[in-house]
């Protein structure tokens, strides 16, 4: 903790111990390929962990705190409570009659001071009131019955989609996949001479090691090659040069990592690419080493830390 509060501004750790007391820790955390990438191309995150000589921070890298924490909602549910009745309290007190001012409108109704010498004025300033308020009431019924039944009169109007039909038959995402599927299962048995391929479809699968890391919805192959298939049914995925974007690539290399497969194979509407597993997943992995070392774990110590300070208080109370 202390190398924590090295990099803090003086106010920043008071800051940060106040935002873990709002804080709960999550039960479970893992990454997919999605996840691992944004936090490691956070650039918050790379310059905290890059600092030097006396340059001092004012806060932690948000993403740090979003993936370990949840918010404590009771908490300010509570906070919102009293903040409310705090300001139904104070509107009681400017709304509350004085008795220099009685004075006050009620529709198109004058409300004015009457001596008691003048009861009959009164009187009669009460029955023009409600007969007033009656009036625009029926005058506001009628014209919403005028208006019901004008549109009660008029034929729905049914508006159809131009396309559709185009999007019923539209097929769903996994059907999608069937066609480029088949077509490389083709090519791959032309090289084989029509032996059988071995599918093995991943929902979810932890690494070997590092349990928080998870590949998700992988189409991989491991007879007779162990690979991953890829398939990219959109040109958002590769650069104008034809290429795939980096944040493909890394997908990439972490689900080979993960899984233990050396190649992937991706079809897309511009051609064929083969990627096949480099040092990325280990550059990744000293990454996140320094991110749970320098980080992490000082922020989970204090986070227990601020909690014990709420027990003894308990204690002493």
């Amino acid at each position: 903790m202390q190398r924590l509060e090295e990099r803090f501004e003086p106010k920043a750790m008071s800051e940060l111990k106040e935002q873990l007391a709002k804080s709960i820790l999550k039960n479970a955390f893992s990454f997919t390929a999605q996840k691992a990438q944004k936090l490691y191309t956070n650039q918050n995150l790379k310059s905290f962990l890059n600092i030097t000589g006396d340059e001092k921070f004012k806060k932690i890298p948000q993403i740090i705190l979003d993936t370990l924490f949840s918010i404590d909602k009771s908490n300010n549910k509570r906070e919102a409570e009293v903040k409310e009745n705090i300001q139904k309290e104070t509107l009681l007190k400017e709304n509350k009659p004085t008795s220099s001012s009685l004075a006050g409108s009620t529709g198109d109704c004058e409300l004015e001071i009457v001596h008691e010498n003048n009861k009959e004025t009164q009187q009669n300033l009460g029955i023009k009131c409600a007969k007033e308020a009656d009036d625009t009431e029926m005058s506001k019924i009628t014209a919403e019955n005028r208006q019901s039944n004008k549109e009660g009169l008029q034929k729905p109007v049914v508006k159809y989609a131009k396309d559709a039909d185009k999007m019923m038959a539209e097929q769903g995402p996994y059907e999608k996949l069937l066609l480029p599927i088949s077509k490389w299962i083709k090519k791959k048995r032309e090289k084989y001479h029509n032996k059988n391929f071995h599918l093995d479809p991943i929902g979810v699968r932890e690494h070997e090691t590092y349990s928080c890391f998870v590949a998700e919805d992988i189409l991989r192959f491991t007879y007779p090659e162990d690979i991953i298939l890829r398939i990219l049914q959109d040109n958002k995925y590769l650069t104008s040069g034809r290429k795939l974007k980096k944040n493909v690539e890394f997908e990439l290399q972490f689900n080979m990592a993960v899984l233990g497969v050396k190649r992937s194979e991706i079809t897309s509407p511009v051609g064929d690419f083969i990627v096949e597993a480099d040092c990325t997943f280990a550059q990744f992995e000293i990454f996140f080493k320094k991110v749970v070392f320098e980080i992490v774990l000082p922020v989970l110590a204090l986070h227990n830390c601020v909690k014990l300070d709420v027990i003894r208080k308990a204690f002493i109370c």
